[in-house]
């Protein structure tokens, strides 16, 4: 993964053997590099039950997979105009390695590398939904769900599934002539968050929290989704081959991995990543102590 901004190399903690780079904190309040430990969890209560659009949803399997953490020491509006990924900004902190969260236990789950810093203000911070270079072809799975949506009207129990990967399958391909890289793949792989005004200080630990129970309040007819056998469920991201029996699971019907789907499932494929990628702070969260 490429790193962001000027770079001063920082190593990591014991045992993980990799030297990876921080914003420098030149021209900064404060002057210090710092290392912290990262977590990420689901939010609390994911696992039960909840209810949206005539359905009471039960999810079964929540998984994210975070390429990496940056909080940046300008607000959000900073960030989240044009066509730039990486932009010349501060960053206060990074978590700059992966982790698969289950986002059914709001137990901490540690990342793969130690956090980096600065003794600085973050006003906002970015979750990037990416392994290795954030413009290149990703194969990794950036969300995998399994349940069961049963109607409340009349008891109709519809299990379902949905993957999420990021490629061609989610590229902005209308294009303005005047701006023909106003939408690289990138900007579709950066999760912007704002709100935040967290100070940085040595030793503390940084937490991630996700909810994906608002990716659901888009009001979906999952009795309406395309079975999972249909060529919908299985070709929306040829760059990364489905397995039903290991993506789908029990699932009957699936939300296609993709936003150019036809027919049965297309609104809802990208409306789940729509929310997704803009879920902002009602689904994350980040806190550090």
């Amino acid at each position: 993964m490429s790193a962001p901004r000027r770079i001063a190399p920082v190593l990591l903690g014991p045992g993980l053997g990799l030297g990876l780079a921080l914003a420098s904190c030149n021209g900064t309040t404060g002057n210090g590099l710092i290392t912290f430990t990262a977590y990420a969890r689901g939010a609390t209560g994911v696992s039960k039950p909840f209810s949206v659009g005539g359905y009471s949803i039960q999810l079964t399997k929540a998984q994210m997979r975070i390429g990496a953490v940056y909080v940046d020491q300008s607000p959000l509006g900073n960030q989240a105009g044009g066509p730039v990924c990486i932009a010349p900004d501060l960053f206060a902190a990074q978590v700059p390695g992966p982790i698969d969260v289950d986002l059914l236990s709001d137990q901490p789950q540690e990342f793969s590398v130690y956090g980096q810093g600065t003794l600085d203000t973050g006003l906002s911070w970015q979750m990037w939904l990416t392994d290795g270079d954030v413009n290149e072809v990703n194969h990794a799975h950036m969300v995998d769900l399994q349940g069961v949506a049963t109607r409340t009207s009349d008891g109709t129990a519809v299990p379902f599934a949905a993957i999420v990967t990021i490629n061609d399958n989610r590229l902005v391909t209308t294009v303005n002539p005047a701006e023909p890289g106003a939408n690289p793949i990138c900007k579709q792989r950066i999760v912007l968050v704002g709100g935040l005004d967290t100070t940085f200080f040595q030793g503390g630990t940084l937490t991630v929290t996700v909810d994906p129970r608002p990716w659901f309040q888009l009001d979906y007819d999952f009795a309406s989704l395309p079975p999972v056998e249909s060529a919908t469920c299985v070709t929306g991201d040829t760059s990364v081959p489905v397995d039903p029996a290991v993506d789908f699971g029990t699932a009957k019907v699936c939300i296609p991995d993709t936003n150019y789907a036809s027919g049965a499932g297309a609104q809802e494929g990208a409306e789940l990543f729509a929310a997704i990628l803009g879920g902002g702070s009602t689904a994350y969260s980040l806190g550090y102590r």
